[in-house]
């Protein structure tokens, strides 16, 4: 069988394309291992600590470069991106960012330098 990356639909092995999607398939060992990638992503993601409520999009761009610079892994979330049962749920400022624990005290410090 084969499998769509984006959708995750399954195909038969004659297929090539996705009919929804329309991108290329993959076969099965390919698909779990993008499903175990991804998973470890989530994993990580789970780990990071919420550390500063960005207002804007340039906020989010200075700390990205800024964090970059000093090699902390980070993630910043958007919070349209957060919707409960497909309604988006209003929150403070743009987004926030997040960081590994091992990084928060030097994460705020760098952040709290480029933001005032």
């Amino acid at each position: 069988m084969k499998y769509c990356p984006g959708c995750s639909a399954e195909y038969f092995d004659s297929v090539e394309q996705c009919a929804d999607c329309g991108i290329d398939l993959v076969t099965e060992e390919e698909h779990q291992l993008m499903k175990r990638r991804e998973q470890e992503v989530l994993q990580e993601e789970a780990e990071f600590e919420s550390i500063r409520v960005l207002e804007n999009s340039f906020e989010a761009d200075v700390v990205s470069e800024s964090l970059r610079r000093e090699d902390i892994d980070f993630i910043i979330t958007r919070h349209e991106e957060t919707a409960y049962d497909g309604i988006f749920i209003p929150q403070k400022g743009w987004g926030v960012v997040g960081v590994h624990p091992r990084d928060v005290d030097r994460a705020k410090s760098i952040i709290d330098a480029v933001i005032s």
